[in-house]
């Protein structure tokens, strides 16, 4: 099923980490218009990444417990950005704090893509 990206932006919630608030918020909008453009499969690659599994509850976002979250954090290493990383028992996405939509995008994808050893049935 396609995930719908304006309902997981309404059930998710911002959590800026050590960033200031409005520096937050554009890396949640970089996040959501990244997910714009993802096919129904990487948006599906994503969801399992961030919270262990490809499928929603049967009322959608709004039946995630906890609700998704989008944490940025400080982007640590001028010279090797780390990558977003998650934490799938607190539905949670942690984000550096990029500096460009295309960064976050990259950073983004390769961490979805190929950071996906974590055991879980991403189907």
């Amino acid at each position: 099923p396609d995930l719908n990206v304006a309902e997981w932006r309404i059930h998710s919630t911002l959590r800026p980490a050590g960033v200031q608030q409005c520096i937050a918020k554009q890396v949640a909008e970089w996040l959501w218009m990244t997910l714009e453009d993802y096919s129904p499969e990487d948006r599906a690659a994503l969801l399992a990444f961030t919270i262990g599994c490809s499928r929603l509850p049967a009322v959608g976002f709004s039946g995630l417990e906890p609700a998704f979250v989008v944490e940025v954090v400080p982007e640590v290493a001028a010279i090797c950005s780390p990558l977003p990383t998650a934490h799938t028992c607190a539905n949670t996405i942690t984000i550096p704090a990029y500096r460009s939509l295309a960064e976050l995008a990259e950073k983004l994808f390769v961490a979805v893509h190929e950071g996906t050893g974590t055991g879980f049935d991403h189907r």
